[in-house]
Formats: structure tokens, sequence, C-alpha cells
């Protein structure tokens, strides 16, 4: 059986180790807030250790009283190696300068190992007998009693700042403050009783609950609670809003990685969580970006994707990149110089399709004014010649519009098939048409765009659907409701049924356009979305405008014949959002 001697001998080489894995955890955190004094610290603890162990395994009374001067000067450095680390963790430290705290950390050791080496002044070094065995046990002079119970004051001020950030300003975890607080109060526990006389002085018990205190730490530092990008001070939410963030975020100090967040780690190929903490900034950086990282802005190109590099010196040593995937958003400014130059285009295509075409009237006016020219088959000619000429200068004028309105749209919103249905009927002149909306569901996209298609489709049904309405020509306003101009000009004449109701519905695969109308040729269901075609005497680009529409959303339609035998248009989308159930929505015209 082991003696008591032998017990505490084993604690404190437990102790030893303890704190050794302790300082190594630390140093490999060493970049976090504070972390560098809690390193001293732990050094500090395993000096302590070795101490204890030398002056219970030796019988020379001048070195127990030499380490006796050494501990007891290291001891109140210790306690403010804790201290200092509490300040700098909770973000109390952010504004002083290194020297400055540099400063203070050499004051706090060389003092009172100055003072613990003038004889008289701090301590008197005493041996006495633990269980038979020579041990320390020192006397504190008045000097030494201030600074010892100065220390023990600076453990109990560093845990109630713990708690106080956890329970009153509530940007701390409890369990975080109490992981770092209670160890200190262990300690300062121990130290009071042994003070007082409860255990004999010349049991090091402080060292003896040691164990305790590094697996608290060691759980601290592997779980790695409460470091984030800012101090601890800030608002706890930080660290979920930073893990959250559609851009990757970097920190980077004294160049090592202190944090990334998960868009980070994506898009710089990292798998594990931790992975690039602790690393070199530049080697993991440089990799991804090829070269380094040293302007405000820096483009990345890699895998078919763009990034854009935002870096933020923050302070001195401390660096924040911002990555961004920009890919979409070039693409879309290329879209758009793609089709102001198409719209130039088509201003001057426009523009030079008006010389030929007027000298083309003016020769078909002179023709019908020759006298030479008669009969009915001559003036039929003419007649179709004529309008050949106008369907040409209405395209011609149509031709900025479609180049405009071909494959633009704006950034995708949220928006629901009936409010976009109903606001683009409420421009169209339908006369004694009904607007039926059996169902509803949820579509992303441009809803400007989407009622200016809902809007042709609509007309397409006025304009073939022999409706008696004089639409567009005696509308106030029809110059701003929409600037798409009508699919055709009606071909009522040749109808001899007329639709009364345009139904608008929802599909497993995305809505439908269905009227009651004549309807069209089967063999015109792919046709009509063709520019120029029409099946009266219109321009035939309304139907085309619709397909480019849809087409720009990443969406597809179809022609086929409704139940009632008009026509029905479906519209096939990518997504599945959930139905909304809507009651029918009836809408006079």
């Amino acid at each position: 059986m082991i003696s008591e001697v032998q017990a505490v001998l084993l604690v404190l080489i437990v102790n030893l180790f303890a704190y050794a894995a302790v300082t190594i955890v630390a140093w490999w955190n060493r970049h976090k807030p504070g972390v560098w004094y809690f390193v001293f610290g732990a050094v500090f603890m395993i000096l302590f250790s070795l101490s204890d162990i030398a002056v219970l395994t030796t019988r020379s009374v001048v070195l127990i009283e030499r380490i006796q001067v050494l501990t007891t000067g290291l001891a109140p450095a210790a306690t403010a190696t804790w201290v200092l680390f509490v300040l700098g963790y909770l973000g109390y430290l952010t504004d002083v300068s290194r020297w400055q705290q540099a400063a203070v950390m050499g004051g706090l050791v060389g003092l009172p190992l100055l003072l613990a080496a003038t004889p008289g002044i701090y301590v008197e070094p005493t041996v006495a007998s633990l269980w038979g065995t020579p041990s320390s046990s020192p006397h504190f002079d008045a000097v030494g009693s201030v600074v010892l119970l100065s220390t023990l004051a600076a453990l109990l001020m560093g845990s109630l700042l713990l708690f106080r950030a956890a329970l009153a300003q509530r940007v701390l975890k409890v369990r975080t403050a109490a992981v770092l607080a209670v160890p200190a109060l262990v300690f300062l526990l121990a130290a009071t009783v042994g003070i007082v006389g409860i255990v004999p002085r010349t049991l090091p018990l402080p060292r003896v609950v040691g164990p305790f205190a590094a697996a608290a730490y060691l759980y601290f530092f592997a779980v790695a609670e409460g470091f984030s990008v800012l101090p601890a001070t800030e608002n706890i939410g930080v660290d979920q809003a930073f893990d959250q963030l559609d851009a990757g975020v970097v920190v980077v100090e004294d160049d090592t990685i202190i944090r990334c967040n998960p868009t980070a780690r994506e898009y710089l190929g990292l798998e594990r969580p931790n992975v690039a903490t602790g690393e070199s900034a530049a080697a993991v950086l440089d990799e991804f970006a090829g070269r380094p990282i040293d302007d405000p802005v820096v483009t990345v190109k890699q895998n078919d994707r763009v990034y854009e590099i935002t870096r933020s010196q923050i302070h001195s040593s401390g660096v924040v990149l911002l990555i961004q995937d920009v890919t979409t958003r070039r693409e879309r400014l290329a879209l758009q110089r793609q089709n102001e130059q198409l719209e130039r285009l088509a201003h001057i295509v426009s523009h030079d399709f008006q010389t030929p075409l007027s000298t083309a009237n003016k020769l078909t006016t002179l023709l019908r004014l020759d006298e030479g020219v008669s009969g009915t088959e001559a003036a039929q000619t003419i007649d179709d010649l004529e309008a050949v000429h106008d369907r040409l200068a209405t395209f011609a004028d149509q031709l900025p519009t479609l180049a405009r309105e071909s494959a633009s749209i704006g950034d995708p919103t949220d928006c629901e098939l009936a409010d976009v249905a109903a606001s683009a009927w409420d421009v169209v002149e339908t006369g004694p048409l009904t607007l039926d909306i059996v169902s509803s569901r949820q579509l992303i996209g441009d809803p400007t765009r989407l009622e200016q298609a809902f809007q042709n489709l609509f007309e397409n049904v006025v304009m073939h659907g022999n409706v008696p309405t004089e639409w567009p020509r005696n509308r106030p306003d029809s110059s701003t409701t929409s600037a798409t101009p009508p699919t055709d000009v009606s071909n009522a004449g040749q109808c001899e049924t007329g639709a009364s109701t345009v139904t608008v519905g929802r599909t497993e695969s995305g809505f439908y356009i269905a009227d009651d109308g004549p309807g069209f040729v089967a063999t015109q269901s792919t046709e009509i979305f063709d520019y120029g075609m029409s099946t009266g005497s219109g321009s035939g680009l309304g139907l085309a405008i619709v397909r480019t529409v849809f087409e720009a959303h990443g969406w597809e339609i179809s022609a086929t014949e409704s139940a009632s035998g008009g026509a029905r248009f479906d519209v096939h989308i990518d997504t599945e959002p959930p139905e909304i159930e809507t009651e029918n929505a009836h809408v006079g015209g």
C-alpha cells in the first residue's frame, strides 16, 4: 500500500502530464484572443508540479528553500496570466498594443521574483514535515501577504467577469463561463484552506486539485466554445450569423487562419471543419488564388466559377477576406451588355429598313395609279403587296422592342401565379371576356416580365377569339400599359364562335392558360411561337416574345387544344413549390 506522500507524488505527476497536454492544446489555439497568456500560465503550472515533486523527493533543506523562493515568486505571475487570458478572451485587451501587454506581463513576472529574492521583504523560506517528509512551508512577510491576497482577489475577479458576461451581459454561454471559472475558484478555495490551516500548509493542495482543472481546460479548447471572429464581449449570435453567410469569410491573424466559415471552406476545397484553423494563410489562400492576395480586390477563376476576394485590414496584423462567387453576376452583366448591343443593332436595322420600304410603297402607289394596270386580279395583287409592306413596316418598327424584351429578365423574386395573371388582365382591354383563376402556385421570376407575357397571351385571345373590342386604339392609356405590341390583328370576321372565358390554373409541372375560342390549326402548334408567324394580318411577334420571356426564366411553353376546343398554352417550370389552394376567382372584362 502506498503512503500519503507517494499518493501526493502520484497526483503531482498526473498534474504534470495533464498540464503538458493543456500546454500543447493551448499552443495550437494561440492565435485566439488571450490564449498566449494561458500558454504561459500552463507552463508555470508545469514548473510548479516539477518543483513540488523535487521538494517531496529531496532531503536538502537548502534546495527546498531555494525552490520556495522560485515558486512563491512565480505564483502571482501564474495567476496574472490566467486573469490576462480572461481579459483577452472577453475582448478587454483589444485596444491594448502588444508592447503594452508584454510590459505588463514582464512586470507581473519580474517584480514578484525580485521581491521574493530579497530577504525580509516578501517571503521567509521555511521547511516543515509532511507525514514525516520535509516539505515547503513558506511564511509571507507584509509585502508577500499583500501580493498573496491580491493574487487570490484576482482569481475571484476573473471568475466574476466570466459569470457577468454569461449571466448579466448574456454574451457568453453559462457552460463556457463555468468551465473557465470553476477551476480558478477551486484553486482559490484550495489556497485559502491552506492559508487558514484547515489542511497542512506543507501540502501543495492547489496542485493536487490541478488534474481537475486541466481536464476542464482540455474540454474548453477541444470544443472551442465561445471563440468567434469577434471577442466574446460581442453578441453570441455572431457565431451563428458568421456560419450562415452566403459569402466565404476568412479571418487571418499574423498570417495564420484563425477562422473560416463553411462557405469559405467549400470555396477553398477544405473538407474538414477545422482543417484550415492554425494553418498559414499564404499556403491555403495563395494555392486557391494562384498568387499572393495583396490587392484590395482579387479575381480568381476556379472550376468554371469566378470568385472575387475582397481584402480588408482590420488592424496592424489582422485581415478579413471576403470570398464571393460572382459567376452569376458576371454572366448577368455580360448578358445585359449583349442585349444592349442587340438593341442598338435592332435600331440600326429598323432605320435602314425604312428607306427600301418607303421606296416600295411609293412604287406600289405609282403602280396603282398606272392606268395600264387594271382588272380585279391586278388590284388584288397590289392589295396583297401593300399588306406585305405594312407587315414589314410594323416588324421594322417593333424590332427595337423585340431586341429589348427578348432575353433579359430582372432579379427573380417570389410571386403568385394568380397575382401575376390578375395584374396582367387589368391592363388588357378584354371586352366581355371573363378570367377564371381555378388554382394558383408560387413562381420564382421577374414579375414585370411575366405580366408582359400574360398580357400578350390575353391579347392573343382578344385578337383571335372573335371578341368585340376596339383594343387598343381607343384606350387612353394604351401607350403606357404595356411595352409589348399586340400579337396580331383580329381575324374576327372569319371566326364562327367567339371566346368568352380565359382560364388560368396550376398543373403538375407548371401552369396553363386556356380559352374557349375557335382555337388554331393543329399543324400550327409549334409555328405560332416563331417570329413573324401570324394566322391573321398581325406582326406575329406577341407569342414569340411570350416564348422568349418564359425561356429566359428557364421554362418551356407548348400549345395544344383546350377541352372546349379553344387554345391552351402549357408552361413547364423546373421547380415544384407547394400548391396554394385558392377559391375560383372570376374576373370580368
